[in-house]
């Protein structure tokens, strides 16, 4: 019969204070790649594209 190996795990374990580091530095990581992600992608192409949009006020009548 297979066994939970979850169960078998301490309950009052706690996780080393490196981890608990190592995952916030993971999320801070992770945070600044979709900014930059952001930046590039989402924000160039609307200022691309708003680059060549024509205003109104520039046509000829």
């Amino acid at each position: 019969m297979n066994t939970n190996p979850f169960k078998a795990l301490e309950e009052e374990a706690q996780a080393p204070e490196k981890l608990g580091d190592k995952v916030m530095e993971s999320i801070v990581l992770s945070e600044l790649i979709m900014d930059i992600a952001d930046l590039f992608i989402v924000k160039t192409g609307k200022t691309i594209a708003s680059l060549f949009k024509t205003d109104q006020l520039h046509k000829n009548p």
